[in-house]
């Protein structure tokens, strides 16, 4: 069978390749071996065991966990994402009100983004069925729900395939509200890569790319609000927004979902994709 890989991957297998194949063969057995990249907190291929284990590669190490919000839990498929046998598909209720969610473990006090320098990466290769009716689609969320006072951040895509990160800034009340928009898009039932790049204390904090290239940003927001004011100790969900509550669902598929506390570069990014013409073989 031919898959593509990127050039990311071949870089992180070069020196943790034998690694890998250890701690594969140690999942068959029951017993995890986190591997560390760096600043990579959380890494979800989604291939151990065949399909069948939500293990972290990240320096956390540990295993997401599965919820069932209205239309059942996200499940394994194989949907032809490069350098994939298995993704996570997330089910979304009609009318899109609700889906099902993965959690991220021990992700409570990570990534909060509450002080300045606080830098974070998430990459991710996304394929989603389109839009639905206005409904934001949430690829990763950090958020607690209160109508009065929301706080938190929240990666998802707009109903016209741009992305957004939104975040609310505890401290301020709901007037803090802020919104940061990519010029470019994410087209639908299309295995895209995906990822925003956030440093706090910046003008403009977030950078969106789209298949590793810069994906252009509507407007900066001014470096006061890009500081969250109080810490939001929740989790860290996939597929909803909202304090893993099940609103504003992702109605796709995930692969190869990453989280660094540090800003990856231009370069970095640009190596998660793969290089024209380049078929590995994979036995």
């Amino acid at each position: 069978m031919k898959k593509r890989m990127n050039t990311a991957q071949w870089q992180s297998r070069t020196w943790t390749g034998r690694l890998t194949g250890i701690a594969l063969a140690l999942v068959a057995f029951g017993i995890c071996l986190p591997i560390t990249h760096g600043g990579l907190l959380y890494q979800f291929p989604f291939e151990y065991g065949g399909g069948t284990s939500l293990t972290n590669l990240g320096s956390i190490g540990g295993t997401a966990t599965s919820t069932s919000v209205g239309a059942g839990i996200p499940t394994f498929v194989s949907a032809g994402a490069p350098d994939s046998v298995w993704e996570m598909d997330f089910p979304v209720a009609a009318g899109n009100v609700n889906g099902g969610h993965l959690t991220l473990p021990s992700s409570s006090s990570l990534l909060q983004l509450d002080t300045g320098g606080d830098e974070m990466t998430v990459a991710v290769w996304v394929k989603w069925d389109g839009p639905a009716g206005g409904f934001t689609q949430t690829i990763a969320a950090k958020f607690g729900y209160d109508v009065s006072d929301p706080d938190g951040w929240r990666l998802s895509i707009n109903d016209d395939g741009a992305l957004n990160l939104y975040w609310s800034d505890s401290g301020g009340g709901s007037g803090n509200n802020i919104n940061q928009t990519s010029t470019g898009t994410v087209p639908s039932n299309v295995w895209t890569h995906a990822a925003v790049v956030y440093t706090t204390g910046q003008a403009s904090p977030a950078t969106f790319y789209i298949d590793g290239e810069d994906a252009g940003l509507v407007s900066g927001i001014g470096a006061a609000y890009s500081v969250l004011g109080s810490s939001p100790a929740i989790d860290i969900y996939l597929g909803v927004g909202w304090d893993g509550n099940g609103t504003s669902p992702l109605n796709g598929i995930l692969d190869d979902v990453r989280f660094y506390d540090n800003a990856l570069t231009p370069t970095e990014i640009k190596a998660f994709i793969p290089p024209t013409g380049t078929v590995v073989q994979i036995k």
